[in-house]
């Protein structure tokens, strides 16, 4: 049996994550970034740059745009705007360094590159990093 907290759990759960990333992985360039001053934008380390394999996400999200236009029992009128929410997802020991907020992610297939905001583990098998996207490159044609 699996129990949660176990060596054979810890275990069955890599292998899951290996599959998962078999199957939905893309090679992507992870690179540093540190501030050199507070309230400043980050610098890339690139002799720090790694290129290893992480499952993207970018899930559709309907927000509420503001408070206003409450209406007596809680309905709103503001408006609903779609927006989507990029996540990278890394194995365990896939990077070398820990993950940090600022540090730039390159899709290799379309050269997206995005900055991380906050970084979750699962406690098992996953590193989750939530983006923003920074640009694109211009398509050439």
């Amino acid at each position: 049996m699996l129990f949660p907290g176990t060596d054979n759990y810890r275990a069955a759960m890599q292998e899951v994550s290996a599959a998962i990333e078999d199957t939905q992985g893309e090679m992507v360039k992870v690179t540093p970034a540190t501030s050199p001053k507070v309230n400043y934008p980050s610098v890339d380390d690139l002799s720090q740059a790694v290129n290893v394999v992480a499952v993207f996400t970018n899930r559709a999200k309907t927000v509420m745009m503001g408070n206003e236009g409450k209406i007596g029992g809680g309905l709103s009128v503001s408006p609903l705007v779609e927006i989507s929410e990029p996540c990278f997802q890394f194995r365990f020991g896939v990077l070398p360094w820990p993950l940090q907020q600022s540090y730039r992610i390159a899709r290799c297939c379309n050269g997206a590159i995005y900055e991380v905001t906050n970084v979750k583990s699962d406690g098992v098998a996953f590193i989750f990093a939530k983006v923003v996207q920074l640009g694109r490159p211009a398509w050439e044609g």
